[in-house]
């Protein structure tokens, strides 16, 4: 519809305008719901917007979590693949060292039996005895092998053994070579060892026949057998018990290792032993002696053993020959009975940083202060003046376990019994002067021997006075010279003869006197103040 102004003139100028308003209401609703509707989707389009730039917001977060997780699982996997690779080398490195040890030490693939390891240096003295010693051994041959290690310079030893064995084919023998020295071959008999026990015998010694059937039948893999012990004298041939010996008797089967004396436990010959741990533990060549003590405190500190001792009443005896100019029977030496013990004391001492068997710590402390230190208190009992010397080069090896204690009370004892022995010396000689002075009765001697003592010159003119009365008595008696002149000649020789050979003994017996006070003095005066202070103690 048109609607009309009714005040609208129409004067030609404005061209009649006519409206529907009901159209126009329609498109204004339309217009308003259309502007509504988009208002309403422009607000549910800016939500979702908002929504969805939270979401592409988290999902970046997100993102930016997997991408970092993703370079840390990068870097485990990197690092799981390195770790992979170590652990397949060290698997590698694992099975070359389990083939080597198996290659090494055998366990399984050890024979029974006993393998006597025989160090074998220039013995074509004493080999035969040895060989004869094998020969009749009451173990089956089969269950022994001998095996030689031939050391530095030859003789004919190496041929005696060879006929021997030729005659003997039963018995199981093997020789080998080592470079010199008792120690490198025994490390080298070692490396060949192949049998589940083993032995070391010395050459020179040998053993009863039913030793190593005896010990045989007690062995074990965590056993120490050991059989009886008996020195034998080189030049007459005589028997005698050794040092300890004596701690033997009464014993049978398993016994404390403290038991008895731990010379037993410490020397090389004598026990029969595990294969097994022989094999990981070798000899020191850089000891020039007590290398048989700090291998088996070495040994003993790794492993557990049980002490087994077959009994003094079944024949199962280890005869060491004495020989004297062997490594333990040395000559008295600074170097011998000190620097090589204390080189010994430094190997033990460090034995307790890594000691596996604490129930061997007291082994080891009884090798420190007391077997080897006998050692430097024999050698103080003859040079007791070298005291400071030796202190101070005991301190230089810095010992952890060394009983300083023990050492000064041990020398304080030695000491006393020096001044003792000293003092009953003097006593004596004095009682020895006083006796030579009684029978010669006579005031006069006895009065020059102590002129001797404190005056030279006076016995110089004591002397020229005998001689001017042996010249009186020459004139007095002139006459009785003339009648029998060759008989007093005689008699007057005589007594002159005698006179002075008075006169030299008792200068002697001076002489003598003064040297034995003057070295009492030089003893008390040269020690160090560590060693006054236990005397002046002894003294109080």
């Amino acid at each position: 519809m048109i609607h009309k102004d009714k005040n609208f003139k129409n004067d030609g100028k404005n061209a009649l305008i006519e409206i529907d308003i009901e159209d126009l209401d329609k498109q204004l609703e339309f217009y308003n719901k259309t502007l509504n509707q988009y208002e309403i989707l422009n607000h549910n389009y800016t939500l979702k917007i908002n929504s969805l730039q939270n979401q592409n917001k988290n999902l970046k977060n997100q993102n930016n979590k997997l991408v970092k997780d993703n370079e840390d699982l990068k870097n485990q996997n990197n690092k799981l693949v390195k770790d992979n690779e170590d652990l397949k080398n060290h698997k590698n490195d694992l099975k070359s060292q389990i083939d080597y040890f198996k290659k090494q030490i055998p366990e399984f693939n050890f024979k029974k039996g006993i393998d006597v390891l025989v160090p074998t240096y220039k013995a074509e003295k004493f080999v035969l005895k040895f060989l004869d010693s094998m020969k009749k051994q009451t173990l089956d041959y089969e269950l022994f092998e001998v095996l030689f290690v031939i050391n530095g310079e030859r003789d004919n030893t190496e041929n005696l053994i060879d006929d021997f064995s030729n005659n003997n084919p039963e018995i199981n023998i093997k020789i080998i070579e080592s470079e010199p020295g008792a120690t490198t071959a025994r490390n080298k008999g070692i490396d060949e060892l192949n049998r589940e026990y083993v032995i070391f015998i010395d050459v020179d010694d040998f053993i009863s026949p039913n030793y190593l059937n005896e010990a045989y039948k007690h062995c074990s893999p965590n056993r120490i057998v050991i059989g009886d012990y008996y020195d034998i004298d080189e030049n007459t041939g005589e028997i005698s018990e050794t040092y300890f010996t004596k701690s033997f008797k009464g014993k049978k089967g398993v016994i404390d290792p403290y038991s008895v004396s731990q010379g037993a436990l410490l020397i090389a010959t004598n026990k029969v032993m595990p294969t097994k741990d022989i094999k990981k533990v070798k000899f020191n060549p850089d000891l020039k002696s007590g290398d048989d003590h700090d291998y088996f405190c070495n040994l003993y500190s790794k492993f557990d053993y049980e002490y087994y001792f077959v009994g003094n009443d079944c024949d199962a005896i280890y005869y060491r020959l004495v020989v004297s100019n062997s490594v333990s029977r040395q000559p008295l030496s600074y170097d011998f009975n000190i620097i090589q013990r204390l080189e010994v004391m430094k190997r033990v001492d460090e034995m307790f940083e890594n000691l596996e068997n604490p129930k061997m710590a007291k082994l080891l402390d009884l090798t420190i202060n007391s077997s080897q230190l006998t050692f430097i208190i024999r050698y103080l009992e003859r040079y007791p003046s070298h005291y400071a010397k030796v202190l101070n080069e005991i301190n230089n090896y810095d010992l952890k376990h060394f009983n300083y204690d023990n050492f000064k009370n041990r020398t304080i004892s030695l000491f006393n019994k020096i001044i003792t022995k000293n003092a009953g010396e003097n006593k004596k000689l004095k009682e020895e002067n006083s006796k030579l002075s009684d029978s010669n009765n006579d005031k006069k001697i006895e009065k020059e021997l102590n002129d001797i003592k404190s005056h030279e010159s006076e016995l110089i003119e004591e002397i020229n006075n005998i001689k001017k009365e042996n010249d009186e008595l020459k004139k007095s008696n002139k006459k009785l010279l003339d009648s029998n002149q060759g008989k007093l000649n005689e008699n007057i020789a005589d007594l002159k003869k005698q006179n002075e050979q008075l006169l030299l003994s008792n200068k002697k017996l001076n002489d003598l006197n003064k040297k034995l006070n003057d070295s009492n003095k030089k003893l008390l005066n040269s020690n160090s103040w560590k060693l006054t202070e236990p005397l002046r103690k002894l003294k109080k």
